[in-house]
């Protein structure tokens, strides 16, 4: 007679592997497995939440604050202007920061377009910004976390990003790239 041994201890491990997987998949399904993944999720949700906000607080200028604001809501957080102009019913509010300049575009009662310029750039005194190696590092820097697929066209001078990059932000320009330096001069950004 011959021995099955080894096709028996085969048999044994495969039987021990379907009830563990079986074991994970039931575990997974209970009240608790879903309690469990609910915790990690909510752990996970929590850093990014404390990323972005650490992201936003080191940001040159958090530009998500300024869709679709008042100029009430624009001045209580900017305070009041520098400069304001007006063509029609279009205005713009300007000024002037220890770290740069801005001017918003006001349409329809509401911030529509920003355009900061580097003080380097606005009064040749001061610095440049940083360009950054990625997309996802100039983004947080203006404490833009992206939604969505956006298009990326990249010149060496300029990197625009369009076709909707956030709920309330379609189209970032940054321009007047120094790959040697690494550094940009101005950054357009486009509202919904």
């Amino acid at each position: 007679m011959k021995s099955n041994t080894g096709a028996k201890a085969l048999l044994f491990i495969l039987v021990i592997g379907v009830i563990a997987i079986a074991g994970i998949f039931i575990y997974g399904n209970t009240p608790a497995g879903k309690a469990e993944k609910k915790k990690n999720l909510a752990a996970s949700a929590a850093a990014s939440a404390s990323e972005i906000a650490d992201m936003k607080k080191n940001a040159v200028l958090d530009v998500t604050q300024f869709a679709g604001l008042t100029p009430d809501k624009l001045a209580k957080i900017m305070g009041n202007p520098d400069k304001t102009e007006a063509d029609g019913d279009v205005k713009y509010y300007q000024y002037s920061k220890s770290e740069y300049w801005c001017e918003f575009t006001i349409s329809g009662g509401a911030v529509k377009k920003l355009e900061i310029d580097s003080l380097n750039y606005y009064s040749n005194k001061g610095k440049d910004f940083a360009f950054y190696g990625t997309e996802k590092e100039n983004l947080a820097a203006f404490g833009v976390v992206p939604q969505y697929q956006y298009t990326e066209n990249y010149t060496g001078l300029a990197m625009n990003l369009t076709d909707g990059i956030t709920d309330t932000i379609s189209a970032m320009k940054f321009q007047l790239i120094d790959q040697d330096n690494k550094t940009f001069q101005v950054l357009w950004v486009d509202y919904i």
